[in-house]
């Protein structure tokens, strides 16, 4: 029975995570944590800002071969003529076009929210505690301001019935 309530406390006890062990094991394994990270607070793109399209020319020159020419009534010699053909012109012509996306980070406006939160919760824990002083202030002066008129009260009649 000893051996039972042991082990049921020690498989009890030892998914207990500290903060420092759960610390340790996110920086142990990297890729868990950013996809656990990722998956809890996913960027929001907020605006899409397109961008304008920039053409960029590119030219090029091919140098050609010579071409013969046929023969003809005035090539008595019958020795091929060949003529240089003029550079081929190719243009290239890239668009390029990059759009801007403004992307609000979420783990950060959970903080702002968490941070918010505490800062309400703590507000409202000192509105409580500002109301309790108030109406125990008040008791307090109820209390003093009773006794000095029982004082006072208490003086005159013993003045006029002469007991002082």
């Amino acid at each position: 029975m000893k051996t039972i309530i042991k082990v049921i406390v020690l498989i009890s006890l030892t998914g207990c995570m500290t903060q420092k062990k759960a610390e340790t094991w996110f920086n142990d394994h990297g890729f868990e944590s950013a996809k656990y990270c990722q998956e809890s607070f996913p960027c929001i793109i907020d605006t899409v800002l397109k961008g304008v399209p920039v053409h960029h020319y590119d030219t090029t020159y091919l140098q050609m071969d010579s071409i013969q020419c046929p023969p003809g009534n005035d090539n008595q010699n019958k020795i091929p003529v060949y003529v240089k053909c003029p550079p081929t012109k190719i243009i290239y012509d890239s668009i390029i076009m990059v759009d801007t996306l403004k992307i609000r980070d979420s783990s950060d406006m959970a903080v702002l929210y968490g941070r918010a939160d505490s800062a309400n919760k703590a507000a409202i824990i000192i509105g409580k505690d500002r109301d309790r002083l108030k109406t125990g202030r008040n008791t307090w002066r109820e209390i003093a301001i009773i006794s000095i008129i029982i004082f006072i009260g208490g003086g005159y009649l013993a003045v006029k019935l002469k007991l002082l």
